[in-house]
């Protein structure tokens, strides 16, 4: 059972940290290099679309998963891992991405530029947090399976 869920954790963790690395390596670079309406129609899509998507229970099941391995203890690696996970991952997603995009769904015409320059740089950093946190559970994932 300990193995099972840590490798469970392991791919959930893994999944997310492809999402996340390219969202920061080359989305949001394209993005950036079209114009700018263009750009914040393209985020707004992939926004709404995302909500609808396997992306949504991934995220929460990746989530539930970790905090089970919180309250589990199974070994001081995979509760460190899942920390890294729920607070970069999980807190982060919640506090900064997600009010990011909805206060980009509502943005005047005059505001447009200045804040999708805002946007393309506050969401891309907290999205390398997002990335590196879930690259780093994945590592300590696999190397309490291994320990296990």
């Amino acid at each position: 059972m300990e193995t099972s869920l840590l490798f469970f954790a392991m791919v959930l963790s893994g999944v997310m940290t492809g999402v996340y690395f390219v969202f920061s390596v080359f989305v949001m670079k394209a993005l950036g290099a079209i114009p700018v309406e263009q750009g914040m129609a393209a985020m707004n899509s992939i926004n709404r679309v995302i909500l609808n998507s396997l992306f949504i229970p991934v995220f929460f099941l990746s989530s539930l998963v970790a905090l089970s391995l919180v309250i589990l203890a199974l070994d001081e690696l995979s509760v460190l891992a899942s920390v890294a996970y729920l607070l970069g991952m999980f807190l982060c997603t919640v506090m900064f991405n997600v009010p990011l995009n909805n206060a980009l769904q509502s943005v005047s015409a005059a505001e447009r530029n200045s804040t999708w320059q805002h946007y393309l740089r506050v969401w891309t950093r907290w999205n390398h947090v997002r990335t590196v946190s879930c690259l780093m559970a994945f590592v300590g994932y696999g190397y309490a399976m291994v320990q296990a």
